[in-house]
C-alpha cells in the first residue's frame, strides 16, 4: 500500500512542470467558461492536448506520460498536482492501515486524527480547480472525522457499561 504513493509521486514530481503547463491552460479555460456560465467539464485532455499544440498557443506537445496521469491531477489547481497522491494515502491510511490497529479505540482515534488532517490540508490549499469542489472535499472529511468521534464516544460508554455490570455482579 505504500510503494504505489510513492511511485504516483515520483512520476508526478518528474513531470512536474509539464503537469503545470497543461494545468494552468486547463484553468484558464476552466476560468473563460465560467466568465461565459458555461459548464467546465465538457473539456477533456485530448482537447488540451490539441490545443497546447497549436502554434498560436506556443505549438507545445504533450507527452504521452502525462496523458496518461491526466486523470489523476486534472480536477486539481496546477500548484497542487501531488493532492491526487496525498489523497490516495488519505484513503489507504482511513482504510487498509486500520486493520492493522487491533483496539478500536485506537483504530478510531487514528482514523479522526487523519481526517482532521486532511480537512486541515483541504482548507488550507483549496485544490481542486472548482471552488465547489472544495468545500465538498472540506465536508466529507468533516463527515468522517465526526463519524469516527462519534465511534469512539460509543465505545467509550459500551466499555464503561461494561466496568459497571461487572462491579454490579461482584
Amino acid at each position: 500500500p505504500v510503494l504505489m504513493p510513492c511511485i504516483l509521486v515520483g512520476i508526478f514530481y518528474a513531470n512536474r512542470k509539464e503537469i503545470d503547463k497543461v494545468m494552468s491552460v486547463w484553468k484558464q479555460h476552466d476560468e473563460e467558461c465560467i466568465a461565459r456560465g458555461e459548464s467546465t467539464a465538457a473539456w477533456t485532455i485530448q482537447e488540451v492536448k490539441t490545443y497546447m499544440a497549436l502554434e498560436e498557443n506556443g505549438g507545445h506537445e504533450v507527452s504521452g506520460s502525462v496523458m496518461a496521469l491526466a486523470p489523476n491531477f486534472m480536477k486539481f489547481d496546477p500548484s497542487c498536482w501531488w493532492m491526487g497522491t496525498f489523497l490516495l494515502v488519505v484513503r489507504i491510511f482511513q482504510t487498509s492501515l486500520l486493520i492493522f490497529l487491533s483496539d478500536p479505540e485506537v483504530q478510531s482515534t487514528f482514523g479522526a486524527f487523519i481526517s482532521l488532517i486532511c480537512v486541515c490540508t483541504l482548507r488550507e490549499f483549496e485544490p481542486y480547480r472548482i471552488d465547489s469542489d472544495d468545500t465538498v472535499g472540506v465536508l466529507a472529511q468533516w463527515m468522517l472525522f465526526i463519524f469516527m468521534s462519534i465511534l469512539l464516544l460509543v465505545h467509550d460508554v459500551r466499555s464503561e457499561e461494561r466496568r459497571v455490570g461487572k462491579e454490579c455482579r461482584s
